[in-house]
């Protein structure tokens, strides 16, 4: 069984937003066509909206793993890391931007960051 880097787990969590983003998008929906047309959800809504709910319970799981590892690295090397993968700031500049810091800077940062959440990984495994 292969090892999944930290690297792969903040990049994980990046599909993990989106997915969540859909999936509350899905069940609103769902949730708003049912209560304005059937007034009851039919066996197979219902089905639906538990395994919607299941899924993001697992994804929300996984994100609050990501989210406390995170809460262990120093300030400036946490919020680079937030920034991108977690609020959806969609590129490296942009975070760079708001941070009022260089773009290699803020490279190195996430770099130190990913070193970081590598050695708590090992850590936990031991």
């Amino acid at each position: 069984m292969a090892k999944i880097t930290a690297l792969e787990k903040l990049e994980e969590v990046r599909t993990i937003e989106r997915q969540i983003e859909f999936l509350e998008t899905e069940l609103y929906s769902l949730r708003k066509h049912t209560l304005f047309i059937n007034k009851e959800p039919t066996k197979e809504q219902w089905q639906y909206t538990q395994k919607i709910s299941q899924v993001m319970v697992g994804l929300y799981k996984m994100k609050s793993t990501l989210l406390n590892n995170l809460a262990m690295l120093p300030p400036l090397e946490r919020n680079v890391v937030e920034w991108y993968y977690f609020r959806g700031v969609k590129t490296w500049d942009m975070v760079a931007q708001k941070m009022h810091l260089s773009k290699q800077h803020v490279f190195t940062l996430r770099r130190n960051a990913i070193q970081q959440l590598q050695q708590l990984q090992q850590q936990k495994k031991k």
